[in-house]
């Protein structure tokens, strides 16, 4: 496979702990701080876990952060950060999932 959900989801958390900086940096949130930093480093967890366990960490990760921000941007239609969040955990939970049904 070109692309693996292991990996996907190192990257994935690396971009989560940079949000949650930016969002602290913008706008003084505490809140996004700690919520990137914890799904960031579960992320990334998952990468270096043996399978299956680091595949059920890092898809439960994904549909969780997909519940949290799908519906924020079908609300508010902002791309930032709802809409990348929304749209990376949507490809997490795919890949994620094709994954676990592999071979």
């Amino acid at each position: 496979m070109f692309f693996s959900f292991p990996h996907f989801c190192l990257d994935f958390g690396i971009l989560s702990i940079v949000f949650g900086l930016l969002g602290y940096w913008r706008a003084r949130s505490k809140a996004s701080l700690i919520a990137g930093g914890i799904s960031g480093g579960l992320l990334i967890l998952s990468y270096f876990l043996n399978p299956p366990y680091g595949l059920y960490l890092g898809l439960g990760v994904c549909v969780l952060l997909m519940g949290r921000f799908l519906p924020a941007f079908l609300k508010n239609k902002k791309i930032y950060p709802a809409g990348i969040m929304a749209i990376l955990a949507l490809i997490g939970t795919v890949m994620g999932v094709l994954h676990l049904f592999q071979k």
